[in-house]
């Protein structure tokens, strides 16, 4: 009896495929298959397409519909241009092509490879052509890693997305460049930070405003979908703040290759040691000064703490007990007018078979560290104006480009790295991991860089006799004096001071005794200051 076939025409095209040209593409195959199932009598049941989608794996929308097709009869015939196009993975394309298949009684044809799984002949070779299969997306998957390495060694941003406060630009998709719509927002997120909120107080405000989080603003203007009511109703929150103000890109930095496959074959990512990420610096605008990122993360190691009320503990995270070494904790106090106490940590948590209990009132610690800290900044009108002087001078030798010797510095770097890459492509191309259409694409990219580079080196050779912006010295001068006064006379405690000038504060085991009828504490406190240290 004749068997009656129903055919299924399946095609896949991969992105690293699509180098290959016309030849690779699927309205090729698609062709080609027509064909074949025309002059062999074959009825065509329907066509299952993968484009873009790797040949590692069979998680495939296109195999899966297939398979489901099969399993209810529906067809009979697999047929395919070759054997790659099934899959690349050698140990499950032949797991379906020598037991699957045969059990549900189709027939698989691979056109170019002379594949026909009816004749016995067929599968003395196909365990080497599955396994030359996997050996060529094995090799792909390293050039694509040496070609992705080589990039973020570059400075040049790989991500799908670029970071909020930020946009791809649009002449280069590997350069960021700022988004004048939600860069704003991030530098007010940096300057609530410095006056001292936390995540939380930060991203309350901006759901106060109405302010689209980052997950919902990429949800509508990258991918032109509505916003769903769930991604609106989750906002901002701590944790999106958190990795804002901790992320190196918003100072211009570029930090990279924090995860990779565990093989080419899976999907899944596996964190790498921070030792062997790629930093490039100074790749793009920053949106942040070092000096307020540096403060702040100071600021975020030294934890804050909210109790009820409007309390806002300044020492959470710097005072520690002098005994065990533990940070003091905020605790409830009798005294009408000291309602706050610091106690030791590990005493509250573990009485004292732990520690003992040292606590001193939060007012009075406040009290003794800002009259220290005035002690401190006491300077006569000489001294102050010798400060001034000092500062005024700093500011202007980089106003007036003596800082840019370091950027000429950085400029000559990164063109003898665009040398280097571009004489590997040559010697890749040499070896045949390039085609020359693929060779020439990248060399003109990179000479452009290149080019861009030279001008810029050229450009500030001419100007270096040209006179600097008078008006933006005043500016400055103006602003330092500003600062100045601020420090002159301190009536208040901020957390940016305390992160500025405290390093750490060590409260002892105080004493009790009876003057003229009246207890009288003695306690010992160590205080170290940021510059001591």
């Amino acid at each position: 009896m004749e068997i009656q076939y129903r055919a299924a025409l399946y095609m896949r095209l991969s992105k690293e495929d699509q180098v290959n040209g016309e030849s690779g593409s699927i309205l090729t195959q698609r062709r080609i298959l027509n064909e074949y199932a025309k002059e062999n009598g074959f009825a065509i049941y329907r066509e299952y397409v993968d484009d873009g989608c790797s040949g590692t794996n069979f998680e495939r929308i296109g195999f899966k519909q297939m398979l489901a097709d099969i399993s209810l009869k529906k067809v009979n015939l697999v047929i395919v241009k070759d054997l790659s196009r099934f899959g690349r993975d050698y140990i499950g394309a032949g797991e379906y092509l020598e037991k699957i298949f045969p059990l549900q009684s189709v027939r698989v044809i691979a056109i170019n490879d002379g594949f026909d799984s009816l004749k016995k002949l067929s599968y003395q070779m196909l365990a080497i052509k599955n396994v030359f299969n996997e050996m060529y997306a094995r090799d792909i998957s390293d050039k694509i890693t040496t070609s992705l390495k080589a990039k973020m060694q570059s400075g040049a941003y790989i991500g799908n997305f670029a970071p909020y406060g930020y946009q791809k630009d649009f002449h280069n998709k590997n350069k960021l460049v700022v988004n004048e719509e939600t860069a704003p927002i991030v530098k007010q997120i940096f300057h609530w930070a410095t006056q001292g909120l936390n995540p939380k107080k930060i991203a309350e405000r901006l759901n106060c405003k109405q302010i689209l989080a980052p997950l919902a603003y990429r949800n509508f203007y990258h991918t032109k979908r509505k916003i769903n009511d769930q991604i609106c109703k989750q906002g901002w929150n701590a944790a999106t703040i958190g990795k804002i103000l901790k992320n190196p890109v918003y100072l211009g930095h570029l930090v990279q290759g924090k995860t990779r496959k565990v093989s080419f074959k899976l999907k899944q990512l596996v964190p790498v040691d921070c030792e062997e990420w790629i930093t490039v610096k100074n790749t793009h605008a920053a949106l942040v000064s070092e000096e307020d990122f540096e403060l702040i993360m100071q600021m975020r190691r030294n934890r804050t703490c909210h109790k009820q009320g409007s309390f806002f503990n300044l020492f959470s995270g710097v005072a520690f007990c002098k005994a065990c070494g533990r940070r003091m904790s905020s605790v409830g106090s009798r005294k009408k007018d000291s309602p706050i106490n610091l106690a030791c940590g590990a005493y509250k948590a573990g009485g004292i078979k732990v520690c003992s209990n040292h606590f001193i009132e939060y007012r009075v610690l406040y009290d003794i560290v800002l009259q220290s800290l005035s002690k401190e900044l006491i300077l006569d009108e000489i001294e102050w104006a010798s400060l001034v002087s000092r500062i005024k001078e700093k500011c202007r030798k980089k106003i007036e480009g003596v800082s840019e010797d370091r950027q000429v510095q950085r400029l000559e770097k990164r063109g003898r790295a665009l040398d280097a890459l571009i004489g590997k492509l040559y010697e890749d191309y040499s070896r045949g991991f390039l085609t020359e259409v693929r060779l020439r694409k990248m060399v003109i990219q990179y000479e452009m860089k290149y080019r861009e580079i030279q001008d810029v080196l050229q450009l500030r050779k001419h100007a270096e006799n040209v006179p600097k912006d008078a008006e933006a010295l005043t500016r400055v001068d103006k602003k330092i004096l500003e600062y100045i006064e601020r420090w002159k006379h301190l009536s208040a405690l901020s957390p940016r001071m305390i992160a500025n000038f405290i390093h750490s504060i060590e409260i002892g085991q105080g004493s009790y005794e009876i003057i003229n009828g009246r207890r009288r504490k003695e306690q010992k406190i160590y205080l170290q200051f940021q510059f001591e240290k």
